[in-house]
């Protein structure tokens, strides 16, 4: 049974706000704010404290998340780009997107390309809608 940090954060879930920032007008509905938190976690709240054009604004979700696999930072919605932004997190990997280490920490490394550059790129994957 190993006591490292990092397998300790594997398995664990946790309750994470994320926010929709610059979400576009009509996008504000609560079936399509439930399918786009499903993509990141388990819905467990929608914040409809936030104006309801959401126009220029943003969604608040709470979701449930495992904080031992990759977090979704953008989703394709109706062709558009929308980033996801995640508030209280614990140490996160920009490289390969799991919680509990940090980019320098990765054991994930091998799951990486190199660009021409000689600069790492992860291969994660963007859901579209």
């Amino acid at each position: 049974m190993s006591t490292s940090p990092r397998e300790g954060i594997r398995h664990s879930i946790k309750k994470v706000r994320c926010r929709l920032p610059g979400l576009p007008e009509g996008m504000c509905t609560k079936s399509l704010l439930k399918f786009i938190g499903s993509i990141t976690g388990l819905v467990a709240k929608i914040d409809w404290n936030t104006d309801n054009s959401c126009k220029g604004q943003f969604a608040r979700l709470v979701v449930y998340m495992e904080l031992g696999k990759s977090f979704v930072s953008k989703i394709i919605t109706d062709g558009k780009l929308q980033r996801v932004e995640y508030e209280s997190l614990p140490k996160v990997c920009l490289d390969c997107g799991r919680f509990g280490h940090s980019q320098e920490e990765c054991p994930h490394k091998s799951s990486q390309e190199t660009t021409l550059e000689g600069k790492e790129k992860s291969r994660g994957v963007e859901p579209r809608l």
